[in-house]
């Protein structure tokens, strides 16, 4: 006797279109994106490249980018996801991981154009395909071939009894366990790429804080006093914002380690490795830190000498140092998310 509910696998095939993705270049509050259409055309081979090892991380070998478009005289890029008979046991976890890819992209361009264009924020986007949308709209359809099937002979109602007593309570309950432990993990992730973002942001305002103190204080002619009460009141300013990113930085992926640890969200692999990431993690951070100091010490601690000559070249060194400070870190946040979203 053929069981209906046996063959629901068939109604959660994903096949053919999957989804969408549009991702466009964002200038960062004061600043401009001039050539950045001429900078994707010259990027091209590395921005492919980056975003197949995103698909292929985020979500496997089942999925392939169908199509990959990047339109003239714009910054953005196009992609087209297909999928080849991947069963989705959860679908709403699935579109958390499609989001979770988006944001994946999002951060991969971002570094890729910081060493070109300074900070920058790469927007996402993205549209279900006929397979998705098939495979939503068929999902209510196989909830009630279940209760139509539970309502066939007798024998199957027998059997659906004695199961019912036992085995359906205790998978259910797992089910709904493993569904509740997959989101968290997922929030998790995301929370982690955000707080990377974040970070990203307090750090840049922190280096373009002192880099505008120089542009405006560049003329060796300005008084000694005047000068020294500008810095006074920038070094207050300054204060304050370092003690913000501070709060913000220095803590939260140590706080992912010991959740990691503590919990039952992580396998003892896992969290071994999240504590490896998160001690890469500050080391890299450290290293962002540094560079916004070297400009820190001679801008607004000691005496300030806008006549230095010496004062554009630290500005060339420390931007450098923290482009790669944070393409790092940015690495090692995406790995420690992907941790938390493999299953």
């Amino acid at each position: 006797m053929r069981v209906p509910f046996l063959a629901q696998t068939k109604n959660r095939v994903l096949r053919g279109d999957v989804c969408s993705i549009r991702l466009w270049l964002s200038a960062a509050p004061g600043q401009t994106l001039e050539g950045s259409a001429r900078l994707f055309r010259d990027l091209r081979e590395g921005i492919a490249a980056k975003i197949r090892d995103a698909v292929l991380k985020s979500l496997g070998p089942e999925f392939e980018i169908a199509e990959l478009l990047f339109p003239e005289q714009s910054s953005d890029v196009l992609l087209r996801i297909s999928a080849t008979d991947y069963v989705v046991q959860d679908y709403d976890s699935f579109i958390k991981a499609l989001k979770l890819l988006v944001a994946s992209l999002r951060a991969s361009l971002e570094w890729l154009f910081d060493g070109r264009v300074g900070h920058c924020i790469v927007r996402g986007q993205w549209h279900a395909g006929s397979s998705l949308v098939r495979l939503q709209l068929g999902m209510p359809d196989s909830r009630r071939s279940v209760a139509a099937g539970l309502q066939q002979p007798l024998s199957v109602l027998l059997i659906g009894t004695l199961l019912g007593s036992v085995l359906f309570p205790f998978l259910n309950d797992r089910s709904n366990r493993n569904k509740l432990q997959h989101e968290e993990r997922i929030k998790i992730a995301m929370m982690i790429v955000e707080q990377s973002h974040e970070t990203d942001r307090r750090l840049s305002n922190l280096m373009n804080y002192l880099v505008l103190f120089r542009k405006d204080h560049n003329d060796g002619s300005e008084h000694e006093s005047s000068l020294k009460k500008e810095q006074y009141n920038a070094r207050k300013v300054f204060n304050e914002m370092y003690l913000s990113y501070a709060a913000q930085a220095w803590w939260w992926h140590w706080n992912v380690k010991s959740e990691s640890s503590l919990s039952a969200l992580a396998t003892p692999e896992e969290s071994k490795r999240v504590g490896q990431l998160a001690t890469e993690y500050s080391q890299a951070l450290e290293q962002g830190s540094q560079a916004v100091a070297t400009l820190w010490d001679p801008f607004l601690k000691r005496r300030y000498n806008p006549a230095n000559p010496e004062n554009d070249v630290l500005i060339t060194k420390a931007i450098e140092s923290l482009t790669n400070a944070r393409k790092r870190r940015n690495e090692v946040a995406v790995e420690m998310a992907r941790v938390f979203a493999s299953h």
